[in-house]
């Protein structure tokens, strides 16, 4: 950044100190928490920042942090395989990870587009793959019971 570098244990503390905020409050209200990846995705250390929420591992660390009910991600597929050197093999397992922990609080239901990251998704076909095909594909009840929120 223009500030300098910023280290991922200072962006963990950081989100350390929100969450230990946030979190009683919003199990308190019976909020749910739902937190979106990083966006687009960068390579660690891009302009002095490795953005800790932009891999799969940085998201299941956020998770386990302040744990609670109320606590979770807006699952991004989109985002999410962007992350990923093979996102046809891996997105099934992430969905099914983060699905049996109930931390999807929320989804975005969007198509994936082809692009250079994406190339060898091969499943997706012309148009890509749309969220609730995927979470079908994986059998996991919970989403594909057509409810819009989880």
């Amino acid at each position: 950044t223009y500030a300098g570098k910023v280290s991922e244990d200072v962006f963990w503390e950081r989100i350390d100190y929100f969450l230990d905020k946030v979190v009683p409050v919003a199990e308190e209200k019976k909020v749910r928490l739902a937190c979106h990846p990083h966006d687009p995705y960068t390579p660690p250390g891009y302009k002095g920042v490795t953005r800790v929420l932009g891999t799969v591992e940085g998201l299941k660390k956020f998770i386990s942090i302040r744990e609670n009910e109320y606590h979770g991600l807006n699952f991004c597929q989109g985002t999410i395989t962007e992350m990923m050197d093979n996102p046809g093999e891996e997105i099934f397992d992430v969905i099914r990870y983060f699905g049996n922990k109930n931390k999807v609080k929320k989804t975005k239901k969007k198509t994936l587009n082809l692009n250079s990251k994406l190339a060898n998704f091969k499943i997706l076909g012309k148009k890509g793959l749309h969220l609730k095909k995927s979470v079908v594909i994986c059998n996991y009840p919970k989403w594909s019971e057509g409810r819009g929120k989880l």
